[in-house]
This record gives C-alpha cells, structure tokens and sequence, in this order.
C-alpha cells in the first residue's frame, strides 16, 4: 500500500512498531492505571511535573481498562490500513482524521520528563484520595506489559482526566440497589468517571498522537510553546527584523494559539533561507497589510495586534502560488512533497488533489490574489508549488 502525501505508509518502523503494540495490548499482560496530579508551583524545567499514584483494580475493571485500549489500538490500525497515513507531529499542524500523528520523543522534553517515572507504575504508591492530590489531577494512564517479560518496556496509553471525570465535585451519580426494582439512591462513597477513549499512546520513544488538543494539554504544551515561540522570534529577527518584536512575544505570551503556529518556525528548513527581499515580494504581490519602516539603516516589519494572524502566515510560508491556474492562496496546512521531476521538494495544501481518496470540503484554503508567475524564474529551486 502507498500513498502519494510524502507520509508514512505501513511497511514503515512506525507501523512496525503498532503491530508491536496490537500484539501486546491483546496479550497476557500487567496492567497498571495510574492517576496523574500536577502541583501549581512550576519548576525550573518548564513546567510542574507530575506525581503518580496508582489505582487497586479488581479483575474485572483491569480487563476492562485492557479493552479500551485494543479497542482505540484496533481503530488506529483499521484507520492506517484502509488508506490513513502516519505523520511526523508538529505543535502547530492542524490534524487531520485520516492521519495518525507520530511524535519522537526527545530526553530532557516535558514529554519525556513526565513518561519516565511510567517505567517503575507498579511502584507507585496506592491512591489514598487525598484532597492536595485530587485537586491538582490531569490524567490517567494505562499501563500494560506482557507478562512473560516482567524487564520488557510499557505501552502508556494517556487520557485527559478533566474536573467533569470526578464525582462528588461537581457530579454525583444514583445507583441501582437490591431493595427493590427500579430501587436508586445517591451513591456516598467518592468516585471516578471513565469513558471508552484514550488520547495518545507512547511505546518506548515513540508517542502517537490520536487527540490534538488533551494531547497538549495533559503535556503542556501551550506552555512550552510560549517559550519556543519566543525563542523563534528572536532567532529570525537576525533574517527578518521586527521593529518591536517584543510586543510580538508579549502577543504570544497572551494567545497560547498563536504561540503555538509559531512554537516549530525556526525549525522548518526555509525558515534559515528566508530574506527581506522574500517576505516583501509576498506582502506586495499579496496587498498584506503590513508596515515596512527603516531603522538603523535596516528594513523592518511593523507588528500590530490588528495584523498578528496575517504575520503568522507570511512567517509560515501560508502564501503559495499555482502555476497551474495563476492564482494565489493562504493555506494553514502544508505538506511537503517530492517532485519527481526534479527531484526537489515542493509543497501542497492538505486539500490537493494529489490525495489518492478525495479530499473532504476544506475551508482551510483561501484565496487572496491573482499570482504574477512572471517571475518564476528569479526563485531558486524552483518547484510545481515555490518553497521561499
């Protein structure tokens, strides 16, 4: 099976890796559920880290929490194998359903830093529904190990543990009791809520990703991004000067939406390559609505509250044109592609007809101008869609 979006496909190490975990989670195994309750105080790597206390489970309710899991396993693997593809994972992507996201896991990153301690679960002290612990709860996560290996490594599969997950907080629950039919009364004893879904899993260093959002949340990544977008911004200020880049990082500061398009920009290859002389031929061909002043004998741009989305997109290289039909678009999804002609990358949008299932309504794309393809041959390596 192939597909033609320069994505994974299932004869790759990450499929491997889900066949791995299908075999395992539908085995004889350990099972281990974990809750996760993060302290509001941070530390001084970015970000609270968590602490784990483990749940006592009857048999029954181990192998239902086994049964969640292959259950979401068999769809992701159903998803992959009837055309989805696996792709590399950026903060700032917008998911799609039909592509099962992969993320690497790097030491020292907030993912790693709350996996780790996952390795010794069955260690973990029991839960003693203390109040501290119960206030600060995030998620929970289900641990399982073949059980013929008691050295081999967890599957964690991770599900966001939200205030509407406890009861007795803001929910309570009537039971059905044995003193008559249709007998019901409010349940005393504290409780949790738990539902059929789980939002990511992680094997080893390898994390996929099923939920964008609770994904993000329950590893905190807005946090993170405020600090890579800093970071971004500052970086390519040596190539693209902000006349006050430091009202654009306080925006960032403010808007964890916006930290998080720009959190993966200074690691995008064209980011390095980008000139003035790039950015005020789009902002020209496009009419953006974007200042350029002179400063110190420099050009630079002018950030305004008015126009952050549109530097977003002028930043993220959202402007491309088609030489097929001469227009000009704002894309907020790109993958990129090998040209076999050329040998060279180019772009598409996640709507491209390059999809060999069609491709569902999009609102993602919009057009903004004509594009003048004159000038084509001024951009170095060139492609059927310009990279900048």
């Amino acid at each position: 099976m192939s597909r033609q979006l320069g994505l994974f496909v299932p004869n790759t190490p990450q499929y491997t890796l889900l066949r791995t975990c299908e075999t395992i989670v539908g085995g004889t195994i350990n099972l281990v559920v974990s809750l996760a309750s993060v302290r509001k105080e941070p530390t001084n790597h970015g970000g609270a880290l968590p602490q784990y206390q483990q749940l006592q489970l009857a048999p029954t309710l181990a192998q239902r929490f086994q049964e969640i899991v292959a259950a979401a396993l068999d769809k992701v693997m159903a998803g992959v194998e009837d055309g989805g593809n696996i792709g590399d994972y950026n903060t700032g992507a917008e998911l799609h359903e039909d592509v099962l996201w992969h993320l690497h896991v790097v030491e020292g990153q907030n993912v790693a830093r709350q996996r780790d301690p996952l390795s010794s679960c069955k260690d973990f002290e029991i839960f003693e529904e203390h109040k501290d612990f119960i206030k600060g709860l995030r998620y929970y996560v289900v641990s399982l190990q073949a059980r013929d290996n008691p050295e081999a490594p967890f599957i964690h599969a991770f599900r966001f543990f939200g205030e509407g997950f406890e009861l007795n907080r803001k929910r309570w629950a009537a039971i059905r009791t044995g003193r008559g039919r249709g007998y019901y009364e409010a349940l005393q004893a504290h409780g949790f809520l738990f539902d059929n879904e789980i939002d990511c899993f992680c094997y080893e260093n390898d994390m996929f990703v099923l939920n964008k959002d609770t994904f993000q949340k329950i590893f905190r990544f807005y946090e993170q991004a405020q600090e890579d977008a800093r970071r971004s911004l500052y970086s390519l200020q040596q190539r693209i000067p902000i006349s006050n880049v430091d009202e654009f990082v306080a925006a960032c500061d403010r808007d964890a939406r916006l930290a998080v398009k720009l959190a993966d920009l200074e690691k995008q290859p064209y980011t390095h390559a980008l000139t003035m002389a790039h950015v005020k031929r789009i902002i020209n061909r496009n009419g953006l609505p974007i200042e350029i002043i002179e400063k110190d004998g420099r050009e630079m741009l002018v950030f305004t509250t008015a126009n952050k989305w549109i530097m977003l997109h002028l930043l993220s290289d959202d402007f491309l044109d088609s030489p097929m039909t001469g227009l000009g678009y704002k894309t907020s999804n790109k993958v990129v592609m090998k040209n076999t002609a050329r040998d060279t990358p180019s772009a598409v949008t996640a709507a491209s007809p390059e999809r060999s299932t069609p491709a569902r309504p999009t609102r993602k794309r919009a057009r903004v101008a004509p594009a003048d393809v004159r000038d084509e041959a001024d951009w170095a390596g060139k492609s059927d869609v310009r990279v900048l």
